[in-house]
């Protein structure tokens, strides 16, 4: 009786394992056509391995990249709107240009990546690595950075109006001339930030105070 009991155990041990781990499986389908077309529209790439692919203007818009690797993939000008790109890899990735308004790439990594002049409204980051990314100019139009990585990233001349970096790392990235307006950096680290004529209107700063300076 003992011997089944631990049986069952182990079954049962098993089992709630695979109900915790992620799964991810692409169809096959749907990444030929995109080598094929350039274009998968609400396609499912979820776990695909599409490092250092080259998806310069692809259209995927609506579809799933959930934990694909695209490290050093070349995405620039890409539309990736309204994707799921949750815990991808796109470590020094080129997504300068692209459009990933209304995207989430909640626990993704964009480490060393360049998305300067990018549509990144809406987009959310949470828990992200942003860490020594590129995002210059870049519109994040009431993006959410909660507990996100963003130490030594370059943010110079980016619309940050509305976003939310509640708890994020920021140290040493350079904020200089971004608009912050309605912005949170509540309980954000923000040691050896740069934010030379940054604006802040209505921003609640790490220490929780309202920041009205640029009204």
């Amino acid at each position: 009786m003992k011997k089944k009991s631990s049986n069952k155990i182990l079954v049962t041990g098993i089992g709630l394992c695979f109900l915790v781990m992620p799964v991810f499986a692409f169809e096959q389908n749907d990444l030929d056509k995109l080598h094929r077309t350039n274009e998968c529209i609400r396609c499912d790439l979820s776990g695909a391995d599409l490092r250092s692919a080259n998806l310069s203007r692809a259209n995927l818009r609506s579809s799933n990249l959930s934990g694909a690797n695209l490290r050093g993939a070349s995405l620039d000008e890409v539309n990736l709107s309204l994707a799921n790109l949750s815990e991808a890899e796109l470590v020094g990735s080129n997504l300068r240009r692209s459009n990933l308004r209304g995207a989430d790439l909640s626990a993704s990594d964009l480490s060393a990546a360049d998305f300067s002049s990018s549509d990144f409204r809406e987009v959310d980051l949470t828990g992200a690595n942003l860490r020594g990314s590129d995002s210059r100019a870049t519109d994040f139009w009431k993006a959410n950075f909660k507990q996100a990585n963003i130490r030594r990233a370059d943010m110079r001349e980016a619309n940050l109006f509305g976003t939310d970096f509640s708890l994020a790392d920021i140290r040493g990235a350079n904020l200089s001339y971004t608009d912050l307006e309605s912005a949170s950096l509540a309980g954000a680290d923000m040691r050896e930030a740069r934010m030379l004529g940054a604006r802040l209107c209505k921003t609640k700063m790490p220490n929780k105070e309202m920041n009205h300076s640029g009204c």
